[in-house]
């Protein structure tokens, strides 16, 4: 295969994947999040194909940040992820809240970082996590008054 039919490739792949995603229902409680709080997204992937989801959900404007792994060179659950995280955020880790699904990968590195977090425990994930004792909510529309609790 030559280069030219390589890059035709995986143009095709990149817009067939981001083209195949659907938000979840309850993303819309992330909007009215927007004025009160900054917004980022820290997610591993290739950055060309986790910033296609984005624009195909309608969701590129509503993030003041995007890390992802593949442009950083470094993964969650990796300290370092969390470092570059906090950097592009331009806080102080202490005032940055992670909310993720993935206990081991997205919570307790965090939390390790000094973060805090937030767990979105959703109905139909059936994988076993490790224990978290911080917040969790099952829907993003109970994610701003999980916010408020941690002040």
């Amino acid at each position: 295969m030559s280069e030219a039919e390589g890059a035709r490739l995986y143009a095709l792949y990149i817009r067939n994947l981001t083209g195949l995603i659907a938000p979840f229902e309850d993303t819309p409680a992330l909007r009215p999040l927007r004025s009160g709080y900054r917004l980022g997204v820290a997610t591993n992937g290739i950055g060309e194909t986790q910033r296609g989801k984005l624009r195909t959900a309608g969701l590129a404007d509503l993030f003041d940040f995007v890390v992802v792994s593949a442009d950083v060179g470094v993964a969650k659950p990796d300290p370092a992820f969390y470092e570059i995280v906090r950097e592009a955020a331009g806080e102080a880790a202490r005032d940055i809240v992670v909310v993720g699904n993935n206990v081991t990968r997205d919570l307790l590195p965090a939390v390790a970082a000094g973060m805090r977090a937030v767990w979105v425990q959703r109905a139909d994930d059936a994988s076993p996590e490790a224990s978290f004792d911080g917040p969790t909510v099952t829907s993003l529309y109970d994610l701003e008054a999980a916010l408020q609790r941690l002040g």
